[in-house]
């Protein structure tokens, strides 16, 4: 599959040409920007599955890097799995 090239690729040309305006976080966020657009509804699967918990893994706390969240949300009561399953497996379809 040419989704995980490109990922690599993206964080290398950042990382050659853009690596002194960009911390290694921000490198990793915008992979993962780009991972929860080729697959959709494994990343929000994850992510509400992290976010219920209280629990993130690096990739997706550097997906979450200055995000503001509502401190009076509460995402462990809220059922999301229709629309989730909704969401397309995979962008571009490998």
């Amino acid at each position: 599959c040419a989704h995980s090239y490109a990922m690599r690729g993206l964080m290398k040309y950042l990382i050659e040409y853009h690596g002194d305006g960009f911390t290694d976080d921000e490198i990793l966020q915008e992979a993962m920007r780009w991972k929860a657009i080729y697959f959709p509804k494994q990343m929000m699967k994850r992510y509400v599955t992290q976010a219920q918990k209280g629990d993130f893994t690096p990739d997706m706390a550097a997906l979450m890097l200055n995000a503001k969240m509502d401190e009076n949300a509460d995402i462990k009561t809220v059922d999301v799995s229709t629309s989730i399953e909704n969401l397309p497996d995979m962008a571009g379809g490998c």
